[in-house]
């Protein structure tokens, strides 16, 4: 079972502030790729971060990157070694979170998932999408009902 400290729970500016002042506290960056794109490893409030940044400070923009079901961290992170030289003219920090949920063989999610109960819907039911003022919804129904 998965316990959740409510002292881990961050508003999204509360967090964005965590991450770009967590330079001082997270060790001297690791120079990696080409010019002046450093990636380091900080843990921001509970979390394994990788950390990729094209400036020191000021930031423009911090980018947080989340990982799928059953990936980690280090899955995306390289994405920041192709996006960050292309991005010269902006400074930006690139954040890759480790999910808190453990699933074992190196894999991570951000909140538990059935997967059986996942199988079991995917089986006996269907999913349609619908748009709707540029946004789209899905509706989940079982066929049997409509016979």
């Amino acid at each position: 079972m998965l316990e959740i400290d409510s002292s881990d729970c961050l508003e999204k500016k509360d967090l964005v502030q965590k991450i770009i002042t967590s330079d001082s506290s997270s060790g001297p960056a690791k120079k990696k790729g080409g010019g002046s794109v450093n990636t380091r490893r900080a843990k921001i409030s509970s979390l394994n971060c990788i950390v990729t940044e094209n400036a020191e400070d000021d930031f423009d923009a911090v980018v947080i990157v989340c990982h799928g079901f059953g990936a980690s961290e280090n899955d995306l992170a390289p994405l920041a070694g192709q996006l960050l030289p292309a991005m010269r003219s902006h400074r930006v920090k690139m954040v890759f979170p480790q999910a808190p949920v453990e699933l074992g063989h190196g894999g991570y999610a951000w909140w538990p998932l059935d997967l059986q109960k996942v199988c079991h819907i995917l089986q006996h039911f269907e999913l349609f999408e619908e748009e709707a003022s540029g946004a789209s919804l899905y509706l989940i129904f079982n066929p049997s009902w409509y016979k």
